[in-house]
């Protein structure tokens, strides 16, 4: 089966990246957040969107003094218009599927500043609902105007590192893929997430976008698969099923009929070539 080609493209925030193997194709996109802030009961009316740092504490967490740091939640908010926005042209609207999603982020561990806690433990990640928050106004006090325990949904429980500095290492954090998550994204607007301290110990302080020099921003990064042309139902397979579809529409013709493998508008031996061309093959 002949290679299909290479395809790069690069644009602050997004980095799509697309490596064709056989006909399917795995798609790599990285994200930095459009917004990020972390609020602190300790500090309850003060807004804290661009510190260079997002950090989450729970109610045991002390700072490099062993001074408590009160409780502290980070929010994130990223934009996926442009990625979808280059998915679709290249692939079509309905030929790919998210397959994996993590954030990525660098600890820091040495943090000068009071307010940031340090220690190890647990943390819960959860997509939210309402993206209309601000990280230039979000505070403590206001926080839970943007959280819906009835519609949000957590996609992870995590525990931090705790080792590292201002380049390494990175630490990756693989979400689940609730249905209303890939919805969300695929929508092609903002997605946010709230991360907030399970352990009363964790004291977990990382880059934010605004951090300044050479050391990296957290980042979204989405594995995608691009459907391969024979697979007609976009289960990820070619195999009966396809024959299937493609049979009940044996000879059918016009713009797009299902089953019309090389679009050339009519159903026909030529598309059962590439089926049989391609069968049993599985995207990546």
């Amino acid at each position: 089966m002949a290679l299909m080609r290479l395809c790069c493209y690069f644009a602050v925030p997004v980095a799509l990246i697309v490596c064709h193997v056989t006909q399917a194709a795995t798609v790599v996109v990285q994200s930095v957040p459009t917004a990020d802030t972390f609020v602190q009961q300790n500090s309850p009316a003060e807004n804290s969107g661009t510190r260079g740092a997002l950090s989450i504490a729970g109610s045991e967490a002390g700072n490099m003094a062993g001074n408590l740091v009160g409780l502290t939640d980070t929010f994130m908010k990223f934009n996926f218009a442009a990625e979808v926005a280059s998915l679709d042209a290249e692939f079509g609207p309905q030929n790919w599927a998210i397959r994996e999603i993590s954030l990525q982020v660098v600890e820091q561990t040495s943090v000068g500043n009071p307010r940031f806690g340090q220690g190890r433990g647990r943390f819960e990640i959860r997509w939210i609902e309402t993206d209309q928050w601000s990280e230039a106004e979000l505070t403590w006090n206001s926080k839970d105007a943007y959280l819906n325990d009835g519609n949000d949904v957590a996609v992870g429980t995590f525990g931090n590192l705790f080792y590292g500095d201002a380049s390494f290492p990175i630490q990756r954090f693989s979400l689940s893929l609730p249905e209303i998550l890939v919805n969300d994204i695929r929508s092609g607007g903002d997605v946010s997430f709230y991360l907030t301290a399970l352990s009363p110990s964790i004291g977990f302080t990382f880059n934010s976008r605004d951090i300044t020099g050479t050391r990296p921003q957290p980042y979204l990064e989405m594995v995608a698969i691009v459907f391969d042309e024979a697979d007609l139902n976009k289960d990820g397979s070619v195999n009966f099923l396809d024959y299937t579809e493609l049979a009940g529409a044996w000879r059918q013709t016009g713009p797009g009929p299902e089953g019309d493998i090389n679009q050339d508008g009519i159903v026909d031996y030529k598309d059962l070539e590439i089926l049989v061309e391609n069968w049993l093959t599985h995207d990546p």
